[in-house]
């Protein structure tokens, strides 16, 4: 499903997203110079879209062992307090 989901927002829907950003820097002319230059503009987005999704992920990345330190804690804190909780019963 995850898969399904990133090829639609990705894969299905960029083609459709370029022409149109294509289609706004062309503002109405018709000539193939400047249709050739809105497209190539418009392909520009590309590296810079994956260079803030490799920030986000480099962001990401400098709390995930903070992060997970403190899910182990939680989870540890949870099995505690259920032994405690199963022994007060008996």
């Amino acid at each position: 499903m995850l898969i399904f989901v990133m090829h639609l927002l990705g894969d299905a829907s960029s083609p459709y997203i370029i022409g149109e950003i294509s289609d706004f820097f062309r503002d109405g002319a018709d000539d193939n110079l400047t249709q050739w230059v809105s497209l190539r503009n418009a392909l520009m987005l590309t590296p810079f879209v994956a260079a803030l999704g490799g920030a986000a992920f480099l962001f990401a990345a400098m709390f995930i062992i903070q992060d997970r330190r403190r899910a182990e804690e939680t989870i540890e804190s949870m099995k505690i307090s259920n032994d405690i909780g199963l022994y007060e019963k008996i």
